[in-house]
């Protein structure tokens, strides 16, 4: 095979710049082409992560709020619970009468010849009953001027034919306790 060469060097000059500048042309054409695509794809995955993001993130704040408010609700509830039951308890200790307190400063009041055989007490109206015997109604009368001077009790009542017996006296006595 014969190879003819008809063409000039400068010809041959220009179609190999020409060549040159179309494969280069070709190269740069396709790497910009390369560039975009790549550049899309990373955009739109870009842009398909945030949205995954922002979906687990509302997810998150969702059950956060959720989870805080049943905490807060179940916290509240506790809260609410517990008041109640101290209000409840302070409500039964303000009612509270110390008894002990009380006897202490009754039986101070009681002289050495009374036997007391009925102890009765209207809690509403704090009003108290007794019944019993009194050896000699000098007892009696000391029991009755001992509960007069005593500021714990008032509206003494003592029926006057409590004082008709002179031994072994029968009594009954009603007052109401100052508490």
């Amino acid at each position: 095979m014969i190879n003819l060469n008809l063409l000039s060097p400068a010809k041959k000059l220009s179609l190999k710049k020409k060549k040159t500048f179309l494969q280069v042309t070709r190269f740069v054409s396709y790497s910009l082409l390369t560039l975009i695509f790549a550049f899309t794809f990373m955009k739109g995955t870009s842009f398909l992560i945030n949205e995954e993001i922002a979906s687990v993130t509302a997810s998150i704040d969702t059950a956060t709020k959720i989870y805080q408010t049943t905490e807060d609700t179940s916290l509240e509830a506790k809260i609410t619970q517990y008041n109640n039951l101290v209000k409840s308890t302070n409500n039964k200790l303000a009612a509270y009468i110390k008894w002990s307190t009380i006897i202490e400063d009754f039986t101070k009041t009681v002289p050495s010849g009374i036997q007391l055989t009925y102890l009765g007490m209207d809690k509403a109206n704090k009003r108290i009953k007794l019944r019993g015997k009194a050896n000699i109604r000098d007892d009696l009368v000391n029991f009755k001027n001992n509960l007069n001077d005593n500021k714990n009790y008032s509206n003494i009542d003592i029926p006057i034919t409590n004082f008709l017996e002179k031994n072994d006296v029968d009594f009954t006595i009603g007052f109401n306790l100052e508490i």
